[in-house]
């Protein structure tokens, strides 16, 4: 069956579906490794860690990390944690877009209070990191309320906790707003996530 689909699908086509599919599995299997890398280091350092996106979704939704790629990790932490957390991942290599760890600290407070992430960036490694501390969608106390529905991952055995399905649903509904749907992706992953809710979950 599955060659019949195949059948009809020009060579060159197929050639070009395969190169990019090796390439999108590189680029997976880079951040599936520093996502590990990352959640080991929060963990040992005490600070929760919330994957968003990218190929932590890929594979609670997919079972698969490599059918959903994205350009950078983003991570959620909690506001306390930020500037600890800044510290490890420049201990990692990275390094902040703005220069943060830089900033007087009425600088730093009016970032934090004012905006919802950082950007890392790293010369040796083709992965941004986007440290998230709150949302555009939950005001303060909804995300720290978050927390307590967040369940834990064992996937990569690195302390990661992944957000409850219908706060995946609503996060992912806000995000793919805000950017005018541009990827079909987007709208997939919410199907995939919205099939597996009964009707009391949709209450």
């Amino acid at each position: 069956m599955e060659r019949k689909k195949w059948a009809n699908v020009p060579i060159e086509i197929k050639e070009r579906l395969k190169i990019t599919r090796a390439q999108q599995v590189m680029r997976c299997l880079g951040q599936v490794a520093e996502l590990k890398m990352v959640g080991r280091l929060f963990t040992d350092a005490g600070i929760a860690l919330v994957p968003l996106k990218g190929v932590a979704l890929s594979q609670v939704i997919y079972h698969d990390p490599f059918v959903r790629s994205s350009c950078d990790l983003d991570i959620l932490v909690k506001t306390e944690d930020v500037e600890i957390a800044e510290e490890l991942l420049i201990k990692a290599g990275y390094y902040h877009a703005l220069g943060f760890h830089s900033m007087y600290d009425r600088q730093k407070c009016h970032i934090i209070n004012t905006l919802h992430h950082h950007e890392y960036i790293s010369d040796g490694k083709d992965v941004h990191i986007e440290l998230h501390w709150r949302s555009c969608l939950w005001p303060k106390e909804q995300v720290l309320a978050l927390w307590n529905t967040s369940r834990h991952l064992t996937w990569l055995d690195a302390g990661l906790m992944q957000l409850s399905t219908e706060e995946n649903i609503l996060f992912l509904a806000d995000h793919g707003a805000r950017h005018g749907w541009p990827l079909l992706k987007w709208l997939s992953d919410i199907a995939m996530l919205a099939k597996d809710m009964s009707e009391d979950d949709w209450h």
